[in-house]
């Protein structure tokens, strides 16, 4: 619930109210109205009512005018370092440019003449002021001006550039006219304008910007709707969002009588969202007072609803059933000014108004069994009533509707489980006497004394400190309800917030998105499986491992499902990240490998991390030192020293073993091979896994302890962010490494290639032959590209191998979101990483972006790479011709008059149209029995907003390449009538689990009719088609082609969603004629682990995810005795495992997987 503030302050053209000077009265104590404005207003600009017309002085020799036309001292006037933009509509565009000739007073109330424009290229002559009044004040106070003002002589584009000094010394500021006959404009912080060029700006561009400021931004009011809009436009259609304005005094929402609320939430679609701009444009403000206390309660009041029609509805404002237990609640309290005292503007549920966080609360109990008693304990009592911290508290410690399960998710900030009101204050222009970093500190520390001062209730306008004790108060609040509290001084920095608190809500969740990795191919006494996980309250990340039980489940000896009590080891626990002195941190600075020690850097490598914010203290605070954090300093404090790991997935390199022995025997490397493998048998087993803390991070997989860390030059420019107090998130190092052997620079080396994943468009390569020893040295490149997009989920597969020229290279796709927006695949020189070659696909534009996924690569008998597979966007999936010992004749396989061609087009056909299918993941591959290749892939995609609510129907694939010499594209059809159709069946429950039956249709490879392959439509028989989609690669066990699929939650409550498991015979995609997984749960495979379709008993093909376990990607297989297990980690941080039938008898194994 975001809730305006609507009081006739925001009116006001000045901020802060230090200047304004409330309540003056003369030598005669008559009453002197404050200076509100700085031109004299129209009447009715926001609504039907209007503060007096005061108006700061234009005489000159008077510092008043200066200084209220000064950004240093007025945050709202004009600022000529700022470039002013229109306000945003619902859809992203904007509002026209303003007319410097008729600049509207306010752009939601059009019309031309004096009431309803203003003229900003002459003089205030040519108004009519009617009956402005004209105030002048100095450092004591003001005063009325009653001489007659030199109107002919104020040029209304002005504004004062305060040069040094006293700000009440006329002769310390600088006037700066903005008309035509000066041709430019420069200094003053133009530097930083984007609509000039090099600081520069022209007189067009000058006037311009003045005109959007003065329509969009000029007060109060206007700067906070272009702010708000601004900062809603991130928010995606599946948050659901209400809006509220302070002084609405009676409203119906939903059928119940309220205040203060004027929509409640919905869903942020299109429709609705319109609806939430025109109210936050359109809202009238009255020249009313401040009634925090009584719109807090009237929010609170509304997520106490419990009728069909309320919050916690699957669609509020529609009669539905209550169902989303696990939902979040928030209210967004922004101000300007402090709130306003009395009985009037009190919460009008009398037990808001009660000292609720001086009073012990009732015990709360979750489904679990889990219980929670607030207690009345410091930093949140302060032994007051009435105040906003009390309403705040009484709608965070009560469970607010009792007929729903306490299922909201907890968190390390926020512990309450229960339905409950979190409240975020932004203040705009106002400060209070208590730090909100020692506010914040004080709930971990009670060492920390936090004296709330008294904001005095009844006193309707505050005075004295009783002022800065309402700020104070709307902290306290933030703060009883475990939210978060911004003070914006300028409106600049309000939009900075207001963003934040918006991201912040967002992103309160823990899960993880990463894959697990093991230290073995089978199960023994020492297997260890690890995990990464994150938690998104204060972004801290964790390493665990964990050891495995014979039946592939993890170790939980008393059975409670806390399985990370029981881990091997944990990357938070004491001593698992080195001290920071000690620490071992690497990096690049520009092209320099060296040690990121502050005392080792040189005096321009200092310079250079300083340009980018980066001090001597940041750079301690991201090699791990705490000191600085605050209290005790003013960099972010920090509960872990490891940062979120999201979407690595870490990779465990031990020993290795390519078979480069059976390189060709010219190949000066194949002699060596052999003892360089087995020299690495000995070597330390390591974990490699990207954070978002700006690092990759090397841990001894034995001990969990940190070896050495290494910070990619992409990381470094916004370092500087990452430690600030208000630190939004966002992705560093962010995708999966690999690991793998080359040869190059003479000699055997390991070498680990990795992405930034979301966190940036580069690639970086390290030696880690010997990670004992690692130093600056091992560095070996970093390549940025502007062909290069965000390689997310690239490198899935080891993508480096002997190029047939005899060069190592890594095969790398372009990702997504690259400057030509075409799909690229990348061959790059290991031994440098300069590029030997781009082949560009030619596919894609800005209107039609593409981008190629993570590629899979075919070796010849020599273990010399020839082709490269992947998929993209737009559903070609691509063959890339490397077999060449020329680097010139590396191109797309398949080319129709020199135009590239896709050897498949996955399309979806559905009434006569085909829509294509994004291929986002690697294909797998294997040799067809009657020659050349069969490619196994998924379509789908899953990483941008509007993913989790497409329902499009996605398919899996296993297409034939028959490698035959063929030149042109080889499937030609595109209505995929030349594959064999499989289909999902049935989705039984039995012993409480869902199974899958699919279809057998047998598949021609021959002879008439000869079919290219084969693909089965995602779609459930029971629910057709869902949004289910493939978008992480596939497998190849035993004859078996193995997928994993998923579905994003429409149920909140959901873990992110669900996930299925499918093996299909590779051969046809149907059904296999044996009993794969073990149904009945006896450790056996067998006919009892059969299901019904049809009146039939047949093998089921599939399993989903419970419910506690979320979306998974691929699995990572190990051996269990005779059976084999599938382990992965869900994005609940969930780990399941399921048994699968091993090697055994399993079929016809005429097929041979490469990998």
């Amino acid at each position: 619930m975001f809730m305006l503030d609507d009081s006739g302050s925001m009116m006001i053209e000045v901020m802060p109210d230090d200047y304004i000077y409330w309540n003056q009265v003369d030598a005669s104590n008559n009453s002197i109205g404050s200076a509100a404005y700085v031109f004299p207003r129209a009447d009715g600009v926001y609504g039907p009512t209007d503060y007096d017309n005061n108006v700061a002085t234009i005489a000159d020799n008077i510092a008043y005018t200066a200084l209220m036309r000064s950004s240093s001292f007025n945050k709202t006037y004009y600022n000529p370092a700022i470039t002013y933009e229109p306000w945003k509509r619902y859809d992203g565009s904007s509002y026209p440019n303003a007319s410097p000739s008729c600049a509207l007073h306010n752009p939601e109330r059009p019309g031309s003449g004096e009431a309803y424009c203003r003229d900003l290229t002459s003089n205030l002559q040519n108004l009519s002021t009617g009956t402005t009044n004209w105030r002048s004040c100095n450092a004591s106070g003001c005063y009325a001006t009653t001489t007659a003002l030199p109107k002919s002589d104020f040029w209304t584009a002005t504004y004062f550039h305060h040069n040094s000094g006293s700000e009440w010394t006329w002769a310390n500021y600088s006037r700066v006219e903005i008309r035509s006959t000066t041709p430019s404009y420069s200094g003053h912080g133009r530097a930083d304008r984007t609509d000039c060029t090099a600081g520069v700006c022209s007189y067009a561009e000058e006037i311009q910007n003045f005109a959007n400021w003065y329509s969009y931004y000029r007060s109060r009011i206007l700067a906070a709707r272009a702010g708000i809009g601004k900062a809603f436009l991130d928010l995606d259609n599946s948050a659901r969002v209400g809006f509220g304005a302070i002084n609405e005094s009676a409203t119906t929402v939903d059928g119940v009588s309220s205040k203060a609320v004027i929509q409640g939430v919905r869903s942020f679609s299109p429709t609705n969202r319109s609806a939430f701009y025109d109210f936050l444009y359109t809202h009238p403000i009255p020249a009313d007072g401040t009634p925090l206390r009584l719109a807090l309660d009237a929010a609170g009041q509304y997520f106490s609803r419990s009728d069909d029609k309320g919050p916690w509805a699957d669609t509020p404002g529609t009669s539905s059933a209550l169902s989303s237990s696990c939902r979040q609640s928030y209210t967004v309290l922004m101000t300007d000014g402090y709130w306003t005292g009395g009985t009037p503007y009190e919460a009008v549920t009398a037990d808001a108004r009660d000292d609720n966080d001086s009073t012990a609360a009732a015990t709360i109990t979750g489904p679990g069994g889990q219980t929670y008693t607030y207690s009345s304990t410091p930093p949140f009592q302060d032994n007051r009533s009435n105040t906003l911290a009390d309403v705040a508290m009484y709608y965070w410690n009560r469970d607010l509707v009792g007929s729903l399960a306490n299922e909201v998710p907890s968190n390390s900030i926020d512990p309450a489980f229960w339905q409950h009101m979190v409240t975020y204050g932004v203040g705009l222009g106002v400060t209070g006497t208590v730090d909100p970093a020692d506010a914040y500190n004080a709930i971990d520390d009670a060492t920390i004394p936090i004296i709330w001062p008294d904001p005095d209730t009844s006193e309707i306008n505050c005075s004295g400190g009783h002022c800065s004790a309402r700020i104070d108060d709307l902290l306290h609040a933030a703060l009883n309800s475990r939210g978060r509290f911004f003070s914006a001084q300028n409106p600049d920095q309000f939009a900075k917030d207001l963003s934040d608190v918006l991201e912040d809500i967002v992103d309160r969740t823990s899960s993880s998105a990463a894959a697990v990795a093991s230290n073995s191919t089978k199960i023994g006494t020492d297997t260890l499986i690890y995990q990464a996980k994150f938690d998104s309250t204060d972004w801290s990340g964790k390493l665990l491992a964990y050891a495995l039980e014979s039946d592939g489940s993890i170790d939980d000896p008393d059975g409670d499902g806390n399985i990370e009590e029981h881990a091997v080891w944990d990357t938070s626990a004491a001593g698992k990240i080195p001290a920071h002195a000690s620490r071992s941190v690497f990096g690049r600075i520009g092209t320099d490998n060296l040690e990121l020690d502050w005392g080792s850097l040189t005096a321009g490598q200092q310079s250079t991390l300083t340009g980018m914010g980066i001090d001597e203290d940041v750079l301690d605070w991201i090699r791990g030192d705490q000191s600085n954090e605050v209290p005790s300093g003013a960099l972010r404090k920090r509960l872990s020293i490891l940062g979120d790991i999201v979407n690595s997935s870490p990779a465990y390199v031990a020993s290795l073993n390519f078979g480069y022995e059976y390189l060709p025997a010219t190949a000066t490397e194949q002699s060596t091979y052999f003892a360089f493998k087995e020299t690495n048998q000995t070597r330390t087993k390591m974990l490699y896994v990207g954070a978002n803390d700006g690092m990759l991070h090397a841990f001894d997989a034995t001990s969990g302890v940190e070896k050495f860390a290494f910070v990619p030059n992409a990381s470094l420019a916004n370092l500087a962010g990452l430690s600030a107090p208000g630190y939004t998130h966002r992705y560093f190092v962010d995708g999966s490494p690999q690991a793998a052997d080359a040869y190059f620079s003479g000699s055997w080396k390991t070498v680990l290639v990795g992405t930034m994943g979301a966190g940036g468009r580069s690639v970086y390569a390290l030696d880690i032959t010997d990670p004992d020893s690692f130093d600056a040295s091992d560095i070996l490149w970093e390549l940025t590209d502007a062909d290069l997009g965000y390689p997310i989920n690239q490198l899935a597969q080891p993508a480096i191998g002997r190029m047939q020229n005899g060069e190592w290279a890594v095969v790398l796709s372009n990702g997504y979101q690259s400057d030509n927006h075409r799909a690229v695949l990348y061959v790059i020189r290991l031994s440098d990483g300069s590029i030997i070659k781009k082949v560009d696909t030619g596919v894609g534009d800005a209107t039609t972006p593409n981008g190629l996924a993570a590629p899979v690569l075919v070796a010849d008998s020599n273990r010399t790479i020839k082709y490269a597979y992947a998929g993209d966007l737009l559903g070609n999936l691509w063959k890339f011709d490397l077999s060449d010992a020329s680097t010139a004749a590396w191109q797309v396989a398949f080319q129709s008059a020199g135009t590239p061609m896709p050897l498949f087009r996955a399309r979806y056909l559905s009434a006569g149209t085909e829509t294509p299918q994004p291929i986002t993941a690697a294909p797998e591959v294997g040799e067809h029995p009657q020659g050349g290749y069969m490619l196994f892939f998924g379509t789908g995609k899953f990483f941008e907003v509007a993913d989790d609510s497409d329902t499009k129907v996605q398919s899996l694939y296993g297409i034939w390449d028959r490698d035959d010499g063929t030149t042109t594209a080889y499937v030609a059809a595109t209505d995929r009538s030349t594959l064999q159709m499989q289909e999902i069946l049935a989705e039984p429950t039995i012993n409480g689990r869902d199974w899958r039956i699919i279809s057998d249709n047998a598949i021609t490879w021959s002879g008439t009719g000869a079919q290219d392959g084969w693909y089965m439509d995602l779609a459930s028989p029971l629910n057709g088609a869902e949004g289910e989609r493939a978008v992480s690669a596939p497998l190849l066990r035993h004859g078996r082609a193995i997928f994993t699929t998923m579905t994003p939650a429409t149920d909140v409550c959901a873990s992110g969603g669900t996930s299925w498991i499918l093996e299909m015979d590779m051969t046809s995609g149907g059904r296999l004629d044996y009993s794969v997984l073990d149904v009945d749960g006896d450790d056996n495979f067998d006919p009892d682990d059969f299901g019904s379709y049809a009146g039939n008993s047949v093998p089921v093909s599939g399993v989903s995810t419970s419910g506690d376990v979320g979306i998974i990607s691929t699995p990572t297989i190990i051996e269990c005795g005779d059976a084999e297990c599938k382990i992965a980690a869900g994005s609940s941080g969930a780990v399941t495992h399921i048994r699968e039938k091993g090697a055994g008898s399993s079929g016809r194994q005429s097929w041979r997987q490469l990998r």
